[in-house]
């Protein structure tokens, strides 16, 4: 591993390297070494293990006008791959990630860096003044430099290598993470929700409608229309929906929620998901439909227990002798328009009855005609029902008075 002593002293002789641009290619004499040690104030015992580790030495002929003398002479050479690896030990030994290094593509060095929150983390290894790797935040993918980059020295993705020694650089770096990618998804429902558990494909049902309608065009994969998508969304994703010839919405289920989400995609890459009105919409009215639902379950459960109680209301109202509170408020029972009134009394109460069942059991009713793909609860066939119900109870009436 390398001791703060010996990051120290490699960083001098990182800054010798920049004006070449090569760091295994650049050649150190002894004295070049010891001056580095110098202007770092360290001894060769403060080093661990002491210097020679990081490089490679080799001797070499001394020349003078292109003919040997017969000298020999002894050069260094940084020694990346030691380096390197010393450098991910210490990575692993100060955090609590795991590191790894791999070739990647191109033929350079990518240090791999395993997060809890955030899975693999990619930092291209730059040896050289002149980069060659691909920088892109919302692919995971950052740089990260021994010898400062000529043109990358102002790119907040790009960092120097002793940054990654330092814990602190790790938990502002994971806050970073979490603000660049917030923004960029929309929570739409929990799987764990009531009208999810009851039926996931109903929802979804609904969802696709939602992405169908006005100017957005139901697809079913936006990544098979542009394939670059499928470089930032991993999935899955369940559908999508094409705003306009640029802009995508994705529904997905990817690692950046525990929810079922909403991702919008413009020019082949994820943008800020308040950039869209659509997914508003989307979200509201989706959120809006399931919160309905879930309403009409939580009161049918409750109809067992308010039609008891009701009923124990309605057997003790008709259980009570009318005549004699008529008498005690002064009014005879035994009048006209009294005995009329009382002759209604069961059908007031049956009417008082039927509307209160009926009002109560409303909810299981509506719960019972709700269906996801459509927007009311009621079917022209049901309201012709209540309307003869009505008229039926309205006809009874005027028997009742008739007589």
């Amino acid at each position: 591993m390398i001791s703060e002593n010996g990051a120290y002293f490699l960083s001098r002789c990182f800054a010798d390297v920049s004006s070449s641009g090569e760091i295994s290619q650049y050649p150190f004499s002894k004295s070049d070494i010891t001056d580095n040690l110098d202007e770092a104030n360290i001894t060769q015992g403060d080093l661990l293990r002491g210097w020679k580790r990081f490089f490679n030495e080799v001797s070499r002929e001394t020349h003078k006008e292109g003919v040997s003398i017969g000298d020999q002479k002894t050069v260094y050479y940084l020694d990346t791959d030691v380096i390197i690896e010393e450098w991910r030990e210490e990575i692993e030994s100060q955090t609590s990630y795991a590191a790894s290094v791999i070739e990647d593509s191109t033929g350079g060095w990518s240090l791999i860096v395993k997060s809890e929150f955030h899975g693999e983390l990619n930092f291209g290894i730059i040896e050289s003044n002149v980069p060659i790797y691909e920088i892109d935040p919302l692919k995971k993918k950052f740089a990260v430099w021994f010898v400062e980059p000529n043109d990358l020295n102002q790119d907040e993705n790009v960092f120097k290598w002793l940054d990654l020694l330092d814990s602190e650089f790790w938990d502002d770096f994971e806050k970073r993470l979490d603000k660049n990618r917030k923004p960029r998804s929309a929570d739409l429902f929990p799987r764990e929700t009531t009208g999810a558990e009851d039926n996931f494909e109903g929802v979804m049902k609904r969802l696709r409608q939602e992405l169908d309608r006005g100017d957005l065009d139901l697809i079913e994969d936006p990544r098979d229309d542009e394939h670059h998508l499928g470089q930032y969304f991993e999935g899955p994703v369940r559908c999508g929906s094409k705003v306009d010839e640029q802009s995508y919405l994705l529904v997905c289920e990817c690692d950046q929620s525990n929810d079922i989400h909403l991702h919008f995609a413009k020019n082949n890459k994820p943008a800020k998901i308040s950039e869209s009105d659509a997914a508003d919409t989307v979200r509201e009215n989706i959120q809006d439909k399931l919160y309905k639902y879930n309403q009409l379950k939580s009161k049918k459960e409750d109809i067992p227990a308010v039609l008891k109680w009701g009923g124990g209301a309605i057997a003790a109202l008709t259980a009570v002798q009318i005549a004699p509170l008529l008498s005690l408020v002064g009014l005879d029972p035994s009048s006209q328009n009294i005995q009329n009134i009382l002759k209604l009394l069961p059908f007031i109460t049956f009417l008082v009855g039927l509307l209160l069942v009926g009002y109560l059991l409303m909810p299981y009713l509506q719960f019972q005609r709700f269906e996801w793909e459509s927007d009311g609860f009621w079917k022209k066939s049901d309201l012709l029902w209540l309307a003869a119900v009505i008229i039926a109870v309205a006809g009874f009436a005027y028997i009742l008075l008739s007589i």
